[in-house]
């Protein structure tokens, strides 16, 4: 057996499911600007052409930073989500759901390549403002 599945146990309880159900609803509802919207899809479509990207983010991955961006404006206490949700989470959410292109070639390239190369695509998409 894995050690840490004997720790789960020691894990406290912080939320009741109905908690976490009501938190989903929540975050649903926090207000994503139509900017936003536009500048979540160019960071998503620079990864897409990219050519040190072969394999760009997917459209999952957009709504997945969506999603991401509303839940940390929820946890920073807003109602609406403002370009530092997206953008300060785009190099985290994005870079472990590209492949680069030298991965095509049988190298595989480590965690802090993808980082830096989305982290440089996602300085090139204006933040709007």
């Amino acid at each position: 057996m894995h050690p840490n599945i004997d720790r789960i146990g020691e894990c406290p309880q912080v939320l009741e499911p109905q908690g976490l159900v009501k938190l989903q609803r929540e975050i649903e509802r926090v207000k994503f600007d139509p900017a936003l919207a536009t500048y979540l899809h160019a960071l998503v479509n620079a990864t897409r052409h990219s050519p040190a990207i072969a394999v760009g983010g997917s459209p999952r991955a957009g709504m997945n930073l969506s999603r991401a961006a509303r839940a940390r404006a929820k946890l920073r206490g807003r109602d609406y989500c403002i370009a530092d949700d997206v953008h300060d989470l785009a190099v985290p959410l994005l870079a472990h759901r590209v492949r680069l292109a030298a991965q095509v070639d049988g190298y595989v390239p480590s965690a802090e390549e993808a980082e830096r190369t989305v982290r440089d695509l996602v300085a090139r998409v204006p933040v709007p403002l």
